[in-house]
């Protein structure tokens, strides 16, 4: 739904992709890691809620989730620069997980 650029859409597309960032399934989380990348260029605006489901999905145990969650980390530094901020609660297990990170 994310790749869908209609503004019609663009409303439901944070509440799916909350939902999908607690799934059970790492890769239904990754996806949500990548759907937030498509969301940010289309809802900027957007911007606290979606560094709220980027905290949960960084704090994943994942190294697929982990991955696309840094991708958007850096894709948001551009929009918010406090959003820097996440990884300061984390640094330890990132710096665990990046070996196996596909990216």
């Amino acid at each position: 739904m994310a790749g869908i650029r209609l503004h019609a859409i663009a409303p439901l597309v944070p509440v799916a992709v909350k939902k999908c960032a607690k799934d059970p399934s790492a890769y239904v989380r990754k996806c949500a890691a990548y759907a937030l990348c498509k969301l940010c260029d289309l809802l900027p605006e957007e911007s606290t809620t979606l560094e709220e489901v980027l905290d949960v999905l960084i704090s994943d145990h994942s190294p697929g989730v982990v991955g696309g969650s840094e991708l958007l980390l850096l894709h948001l530094k551009s929009v918010s620069p406090n959003c820097l901020a996440l990884i300061s609660k984390h640094p330890r297990r990132l710096c665990e997980t990046l070996p196996d990170i596909e990216q």
